[in-house]
């Protein structure tokens, strides 16, 4: 995971682990707050607004962006 610009970055390739996301105030964030990434690109919606269910070893819940 990074943090830059306010927001999280997840890895999503299948060499990465299980992520548990929770209970985070993100704000200012200008790309999205939780986004999954493939190397250096963005590959989802903001996850803290849309449904992770497409990303088997990410849980995400009980975020606020704003």
């Amino acid at each position: 995971m990074a943090v830059g610009r306010r927001e999280m970055m997840l890895g999503t390739l299948g060499m990465c682990g299980t992520a548990l996301i929770t209970d985070n105030l993100i704000s200012g964030a200008q790309d999205g707050a939780i986004r999954a990434l493939s190397g250096p690109t963005p590959i989802s919606p903001d996850l803290a607004t849309a449904s992770a269910e497409v990303y088997r070893n990410l849980a995400i819940y009980s975020n606020v962006a704003r």
